[in-house]
């Protein structure tokens, strides 16, 4: 059962995840605060990805924070589903 619901978890988390890409990066928006929703689903890898890319370039173009924050929602994802589908099931 509760196999069952971490794997429900993860696909919500993974459709939350898609429609905020979408919504923030693909759907052209004049409002500037479209990619709230994205950078929220990534958090908190959003955080730690971008301050490593200030500490590695000066200055980064809105490519590399979307490639980011992109994969801090891919690797929030990956890390859901590792954990939904490797729990041992209970012997009962």
């Amino acid at each position: 059962m509760l196999r069952i619901v971490l794997i429900f978890v993860a696909s919500v988390y993974t459709l939350i995840g898609i429609a905020a890409l979408v919504i923030g990066f693909v759907i052209p928006w004049d409002d500037p605060l479209a990619a709230v929703y994205t950078i929220l689903v990534g958090i908190p890898w959003t955080y730690l990805f971008l301050s490593l890319a200030d500490s590695l370039a000066e200055e980064h173009t809105v490519g590399v924070g979307i490639a980011l924050v992109t994969s801090a929602i891919s690797l929030n994802a990956g890390l859901l589903w590792w954990w939904a589908l490797t729990r041992k099931r209970d012997p009962q």
